[in-house]
């Protein structure tokens, strides 16, 4: 997922897990690393594990925060 350049930038808090704070509202979510179809996550239902981020989309290079590196995708069939 391309990330816009920010025209101005933001002083934030990060810490892993914890998705920082936009002051213009603008956080959002993305996964990378998706993996094959398995049973993952805390229900072990089948699903692609994957990293998941989050960042202020307007400061996306200095606010992008590791939030998850085993975040489930739900809904596939395994094989």
């Amino acid at each position: 997922m391309d990330m816009p350049e920010a025209e101005t930038l933001d002083s934030v808090e990060q810490a892993q897990g914890m998705p920082p704070h936009c002051p213009n509202n603008d956080l959002v979510y993305w996964t990378e690393n998706v993996q094959a179809c398995m049973s993952c996550g805390s229900v072990r239902q089948p699903g692609q594990q994957a990293t998941q981020y989050a960042a202020c989309r307007s400061n996306a290079a200095n606010t992008r925060t590791l939030i998850n590196v085993r975040y489930c995708i739900l809904g596939c069939d395994p094989l």
